[in-house]
């Protein structure tokens, strides 16, 4: 190697550790949670790649040194980021329900915290003076760094070429009789909506004015209706595949995740006998990565506008001392969250208009009534301040009440909005060409309910995640096949077999209970499982 070339390696080097120390919290955080869509994750890495080179060169002019200014610049990094390990982790470990304990832990973790801001301060104060260029330390910091991140990228790699094998159900070619009608058909998942008694005795609400303008709008609801499965990427799998999910036990949650996204969810069976029949496959992408985007789809509409900070860009600016700003950035979080549903339900009214002359099956998964809950029942900012995460269940921020309350009133919100969507698509069409519209939920609301363990949950809590709502307007030859008690595994059998004579049938109605984490374990509920067992309090 020349002289030159050593000299441009040395330079590309003193950038190149700056960046990577950037990086690596947010490409660790994406490892963390590949769910997470890398569209979602890619402006995160762009913000703070610019923001590094900015520091360097800062730093860079102030210690009149390009040695000491990067190594000034990869510690202010490392420090920013450390507050998320040392004062937020560190400093609530093992002290959970001890009130001193957690005190004195946090005390410790803030004066250990301080204690790095401090000895930066004064590294960076004595660069400015020192003699020497420091030239060792950095490049052996910037190669650390390099090389931490290129771990973690692998890492990333190796997950995601784990996650994509052949898939779980391959895709039928069945082809099917392209006689009957072809009304547009909507589908509107509202992730998490309860059934009505479920409404009525977990979370103290009367759902009956809303079940009541469905069926006045013509809606067969399906009172008895419940889950298949109590995860919404199980959920979804099976109802898509109209097939129960294999036997999946024993493999790793994250692999089956996108597993199951990306065989039987986004190229799934339903939209391959629809387009046999010729409609087209308009998709309102959502928050969660299982619909935020699909290639399979032939229109995709947007599910934000505007600025669109979400659950992935709030937790890693939270591992920073601007944690203590929280308030403020829960309070953006929701906004944009709101905007995000409202949007949904906005192109929902018109998604149709996108598919002409073909006809349309638009799709549309709500993050709503699902945790966070940042809707008051009359739409407005609930002004709840909870962490920027989709957690559901026991241990949520504010506890079983606030859960109750939060929930209730993202139920009152969703009910006027999802009426009014109603009513504007059907405005569109005449009495004698009304369209099939499903509205329906994966699971039920998440009160006390422990995702990780399903079985230590409370009885009633499990029977709260298994009650669903289920409605569906469609023709007579339809909605004669419908029943009370049906599960999404038999939605679209029913629709399609009304609409095409596709003669699929139907399965046998069952509910399973699967884990969240680690090796995912799955096992059938039992029918006395599935019913409300009145001597539990809640």
């Amino acid at each position: 190697m020349t002289t030159e070339q050593s000299n441009f390696t040395s330079r590309a080097l003193l950038v190149a550790g700056p960046v990577a120390t950037a990086l690596f919290p947010a490409v660790s955080l994406y490892s963390a949670n590949p769910r997470t869509p890398l569209v979602r994750v890619l402006p995160s890495l762009g913000v703070l790649a610019v923001l590094a080179v900015g520091v360097l060169l800062v730093f860079r002019a102030y210690a009149r040194s390009a040695t000491r200014g990067a190594l000034a610049t990869m510690l202010f990094f490392a420090v920013l980021f450390a507050y998320g390990p040392v004062v937020l982790s560190f400093g609530k470990a093992g002290s959970e329900g001890d009130p001193e304990s957690e005190a004195f832990r946090a005390l410790v973790a803030a004066l250990v915290y301080v204690a790095l801001v401090v000895a930066w301060s004064a590294l960076l104060l004595f660069t400015r003076r020192a003699r020497g260029t420091w030239e060792v330390a950095a490049r052996v910091s910037a190669l650390i760094a390099c090389a931490t991140l290129a771990v973690a990228i692998a890492q990333i790699a190796f997950h995601a070429a784990a996650a994509h094998p052949e898939g779980l159900i391959a895709p039928t070619s069945q082809e099917i009789d392209r006689s009957g009608n072809r009304p547009d058909i909507y589908h509107i998942v509202l992730d998490g909506y309860s059934r009505a008694d479920v409404l009525k005795e977990l979370y103290e609400h009367d759902n009956g004015g809303f079940i009541s303008s469905l069926e006045q709008r013509g809606f067969y609801v399906a009172h008895e209706a419940r889950a298949n499965y109590n995860q919404t990427y199980l959920s979804l799998a099976s109802m898509f595949s109209l097939d129960y999910v294999p036997d999946v036990s024993g493999k790793a949650g994250d692999v089956l995740r996108s597993e199951l996204r990306d065989t039987m969810m986004r190229d799934n069976r339903v939209v391959e006998l629809l387009r046999s029949k010729g409609y087209r496959f308009v998709n309102i992408a959502s928050a969660d990565d299982v619909t935020s985007h699909n290639k399979y789809a032939d229109v995709e509409l947007s599910g934000s506008s505007g600025l669109d900070l979400g659950e992935f860009e709030l937790q890693l600016v939270l591992k920073t001392p601007l944690h203590q700003f929280a308030r403020s950035s829960y309070a953006l979080f929701r906004a944009t969250a709101r905007q995000r549903t409202l949007t949904q339900m906005r192109n929902l009214e018109v998604a149709a208009d996108s598919a002409r002359p073909a006809p349309a099956y638009v799709f549309a998964h709500v993050l709503c009534p699902h945790p966070p809950f940042v809707f008051a029942a009359d739409g407005s900012d609930s002004g709840i301040d909870a962490p920027p995460t989709l957690e559901d269940g026991a241990g949520a921020a504010g506890g079983a009440a606030g859960y109750r309350t939060g929930y209730r009133g993202q139920v009152k919100f969703l009910n006027s909005r999802v009426l009014a969507v109603v009513d504007a698509i059907l405005a569109r069409y005449s009495e004698g060409d009304r369209p099939v519209i499903i509205i329906s939920s994966d699971h039920g609301g998440g009160l006390e309910y422990v995702l990780r363990e399903p079985d230590s949950s409370p009885d009633w809590a499990r029977w709260g995640r298994t009650g669903i709502l289920q409605a569906v307007l469609a023709p007579d030859e339809v909605t004669r096949g419908l029943y009370q008690t049906m599960t999404p595994v038999n939605t679209y059998r029913v629709v399609l077999d009304g609409l095409f004579d596709t003669k699929l049938g139907l399965l046998p109605d069952r509910s399973y209970w699967a884990t969240w984490e680690g090796q995912i374990q799955i096992h059938q509920a039992g029918e006395a499982e599935l019913l409300r067992n009145t001597g539990n309090e809640h």
